[in-house]
């Protein structure tokens, strides 16, 4: 089961990392990320100061860059089954079980490639003043902690000055990166499953409203349902057991990815039996 699974992985990869509507969508969110952070070239060329390439931890902790980012990973699978003209020959062929299994590892692997797209975007950006170093640096230090270069550089990128204080470059590069990941398919998961189930759009809508929940809760619901939003879980800024609005942490986050994507890969596992069943019992029912 396992290598026809991995086989139609691949299969929908061909299928749909070559199309219009993904090379568009890579493209548009390239040049977001590009251009919100292309102005601190312009800062650090004024100062002239290199720019260490630990940028992608900031740009996922970036209120702003996160809401498109998760925005726009809806549109990737917003396709979901990803059903094509080749669906039901490939299906006799490899099962309901192996097909569905290479779906959930399809939405895995584009996600990981779509994270992977970000974090170039943000390197290529910082290319003219880039400067290797273990550290943060100078001008990620100095943009957490003097806003006032902001307006004058007309830098729309957020350097959050608690990630710079607590975390080693290495390890926020990590941790954001795990958590951007699985949110990514946390999302992909979601929008599968129901669209699968309901055989309509209805799990774009529910990932969409996720996406919008952590908007939601800061301005009209309670702080404590910040702990099922994964778009705010995947934001290493909010992963603190002190801070004052949060309340989580990193192994909240971990947990809660872990065990609700791998009940999400369960469900849309079952999802065709299930609808078999039904039909089975519709058709008995007019018989």
């Amino acid at each position: 089961m396992v290598r026809r699974s991995v086989k139609i992985m691949w299969f929908q990869i061909n299928q749909n990392l070559a199309t219009v509507r993904v090379i568009m969508l890579f493209l548009l969110i390239f040049i977001f990320i590009f251009s919100s952070v292309r102005p601190v070239c312009d800062f650090a060329g004024a100062y002239e100061i290199g720019i260490t390439p630990w940028v992608f931890p900031l740009i996922t902790n970036d209120y702003i860059c996160q809401l498109v980012i998760m925005a726009a990973a809806i549109l990737l699978f917003c396709n979901a089954p990803f059903k094509s003209e080749a669906h039901n020959y490939i299906l006799v062929r490899s099962g309901n079980l192996p097909w569905t299994m290479g779906v959930c590892l399809y939405i895995m692997l584009l996600s990981f490639l779509y994270v992977m797209m970000i974090l170039a975007a943000g390197i290529v950006a910082i290319l003219p003043h880039l400067q290797p170093s273990a550290g943060w640096g100078q001008t990620w230090g100095t943009l957490a902690r003097s806003p006032q270069f902001y307006s004058q550089f007309g830098i729309s990128l957020s350097v959050n000055d608690y990630i710079i204080g607590k975390y080693r470059p290495v390890e926020a590069l990590v941790i954001s990166f795990a958590l951007e990941w699985a949110c990514c398919t946390w999302l992909g998961l979601v929008t599968y499953f129901f669209n699968n189930a309901t055989e309509t759009m209805f799990g774009s809508v529910v990932a969409a409203a996720f996406v919008f929940l952590d908007i939601t809760i800061e301005n009209e619901w309670s702080y404590a349902f910040f702990k099922i939003s994964p778009v705010t879980m995947a934001q290493l800024r909010t992963l603190s057991s002190t801070h004052s609005i949060y309340h989580m942490t990193i192994g909240y986050a971990t947990s809660f990815f872990t065990i609700s994507i791998l009940a999400f890969v369960g469900l849309c596992l079952l999802t065709p039996y299930v609808k078999k069943q039904f039909s089975s019992i519709r058709r008995r029912k007019v018989e």
